[in-house]
């Protein structure tokens, strides 16, 4: 069971663990910022929300918050791959990670 971490406390564990990536590497706070690049090679919030078939809002809070699931990245990768968008699994983690 994955640790609680209290986002109401004002503080935030950066050694919590968010699961596993599709790679099945440990992703924690500091891989958190690769969601915006992603959302930028779709054109945005609104392309890729149309292209995921989910609401602007789903995508912004990826957007926001700076992480896509692992059970999302498949998904993502395989319509990339149809929209003719270059990604590739490395790009679900920061370059600094």
């Amino acid at each position: 069971m994955a640790p609680y971490v209290s986002h109401g406390s004002g503080g935030v564990n950066k050694n919590y663990t968010y699961g596993l990536t599709a790679l099945n590497r440990r992703i924690t706070l500091a891989d958190m910022k690769y969601a915006r690049k992603i959302v930028a090679r779709f054109g945005g919030i609104r392309p890729m929300a149309r292209f995921l078939g989910v609401s602007p809002a789903v995508v912004q809070y990826l957007d926001q918050v700076g992480h896509i699931p692992a059970k999302r990245h498949g998904e993502v990768m395989r319509i990339a791959r149809a929209k003719g968008i270059r990604l590739r699994p490395a790009d679900f983690f920061d370059s600094a990670a």
